[in-house]
């Protein structure tokens, strides 16, 4: 039984470390074996140039899917930054075929993809020093081979170009393995994308294996935060070579012109029934708003503006949406507090766009005093019934009395 799970262990370890190494080295050779002994320069601006015959005839070179990388070992000293240079020649071109700087020499490593073909068979190195490297070495183990290995490409499309500020955007991301083995690979958005545009829903990351010819496709949504020319930022897709070297590939950057939307909003009051409005007595305003624009409208808010002498029941309206073309009505009770004239207005608020917002047409509103016979009536109401609580309270005490 420990002999079956010792087995199967072994086994998932196995998979385990197969999964993060699908690249395969099918021929490599160092370049020693084609009669190089490795080049130095040595002093300041020193150029010491060396020729190899590449090997002929390797099976691997001609075939479809297989890369052909020329790997060039070299150093650097008293130190890895300045303009100190490695370049790669054909023998009859004065022009170089690469040339690397000490930056590009990853843990002392350079890659040059022949995949598309050699022009010629011999190569040229050529080592340059300069005023602050005064040593460049390039070693005889430098290789040239043949391997399946992982290229990826990577492609960022929008659904559409001219979009609003606040709406949703649909963002689509498609990574596909080019090369001729599977890889580990993580794809994730840059940060700077934040600023610009808020992602609300989705997937927009990913971390899996590709296998060789296979796509994966991700889509997710945005909405941009502002009114301008924008370029998305590049999608990041990060592997593991051939090499054991970590590699980055950036996707297109596609650009979006954010619009603002074009709204046009009626917006009035009237009174619920047509009356003379008296200090202190309540009564209905309706607001009314109807979408003459474009483009529905979407998370408003009206904020009513009452002045001095006018109280109402509530200080906003809330408005889920209000699509084009419709009219709603919205009932606001009201009392006036001081005789004469009060205005009310309002605002009308997108949450989605700050920079945007229409205020209603004002309303006024004429307040009177209550009319003398009111105030007559209400006086004899209040007399008969502080008579009946007297009689209430006092009469049955007298009665007693007298008796």
């Amino acid at each position: 039984m420990r002999c079956k799970i010792f087995v199967l262990l072994s086994l998932i370890a196995f998979l385990s470390m197969a999964s993060t190494a699908f690249a395969e080295a099918l021929s490599e050779y160092p370049l020693s074996d084609a009669g190089f002994n490795g080049i130095l320069a040595s002093g300041t601006g020193v150029l010491e140039c060396a020729e190899v015959q590449l090997q002929k005839g390797d099976i691997y070179s001609s075939q479809a899917g297989v890369y052909s990388i020329l790997s060039l070992h070299a150093e650097f000293k008293p130190i890895s930054e300045g303009n100190a240079k490695v370049s790669v020649f054909y023998k009859s071109s004065a022009k170089p075929v690469a040339e690397f700087s000490p930056q590009d020499f990853i843990n002392g490593w350079a890659r040059l993809d022949f995949t598309k073909g050699l022009d010629e068979s011999i190569l040229k190195f050529c080592a340059q020093t300069s005023g602050s490297i005064s040593s460049v070495e390039i070693f005889p183990d430098s290789k040239m081979g043949y391997y399946n290995a992982p290229e990826f490409v990577i492609e960022k499309t929008v659904s559409n170009t001219r979009p609003l500020i606040g709406k949703e955007l649909e963002v689509t991301l498609k990574a596909t393995n080019i090369g001729s083995a599977p890889a580990l690979a993580k794809i994730s958005y840059r940060d700077i994308e934040l600023r610009i545009a808020q992602i609300t829903r989705g997937d927009s990351e990913f971390d899996g294996t590709i296998n060789l010819g296979e796509s994966v496709e991700l889509s997710y949504f945005v909405k941009p935060k502002y009114a301008v020319q924008m370029d998305l930022a590049s999608a990041i897709l990060e592997y593991t070579d051939v090499f054991g070297d970590s590699r980055k590939v950036f996707s297109n950057r596609p650009t979006i012109y954010v619009q603002e939307p074009e709204f046009n909003i009626k917006s009035f009051f009237t009174l619920e029934k047509q009356e003379t409005l008296a200090v202190g007595k309540s009564f209905n305003v309706i607001l009314t708003l109807r979408n003459e624009g474009e483009n529905p409208i979407e998370n408003a808010v009206v904020k009513l503006e009452p002045s001095p002498g006018l109280q109402l029941s509530q200080d906003s309206i809330e408005i889920a949406s209000l699509g084009i073309g419709e009219t709603r009505n919205f009932a606001i009770s009201a009392l006036g507090t001081a005789e004469g004239s009060s205005l009310l207005g309002c605002t009308v608020e997108y949450s989605d766009y700050s920079a945007v917002n229409v205020k209603c047409t004002p309303f006024t509103l004429e307040f009177e005093k209550q009319s003398q016979g009111t105030v007559l009536v209400l006086a004899v109401v209040l007399l008969i019934v502080g008579a009946l609580i007297y009689l209430y309270i006092y009469a049955p005490d007298r009665k007693k009395r007298n008796a």
